[in-house]
């Protein structure tokens, strides 16, 4: 099972850090996420408790061997209000199942699910 994860990492998996901006207020942001669409990427949870996360299961999208691995990965969200939009940063906090494992979504899925889901782009410097 270790290799399988070293094999994610040199394939491009997100670093556990990402920031990204939207035209969206902070309040549509939230309200969003909180609702599920057509067009959402993953099944997922969006939830409070003492922080925004977002918990990422079933991938809707057509799966793949390693897709089923990113079950259960949890990432913090910290939002900022900004003049004309919000930037948010995510941030890998665990896998459910797994404690000691690193992110398992891509970059790609990761951006993919933010920009359908929030109009929302990579912002940079990441932090």
């Amino acid at each position: 099972m270790k290799g399988f994860f070293q094999g994610l990492v040199r394939n491009g998996i997100c670093p556990h850090v990402r920031a990204y901006t939207t035209h969206y207020s902070f309040e549509d942001c939230v309200g969003l996420l909180c609702r599920k669409n057509a067009y959402d990427t993953f099944e997922y949870l969006f939830f409070w408790k003492e922080a925004y996360f977002i918990q990422f299961n079933e991938p809707l999208i057509p799966r793949t061997l390693d897709m089923r691995f990113c079950k259960g990965s949890v990432y913090s969200i910290e939002f900022e209000c900004r003049e004309g939009g919000t930037r948010f940063v995510v941030r890998f906090d665990r896998i459910s199942w797994l404690p000691d494992a690193g992110p398992c979504v891509s970059q790609t899925l990761l951006d993919s699910f933010f920009r359908i889901k929030l109009d929302a782009k990579p912002c940079w410097p990441e932090y």
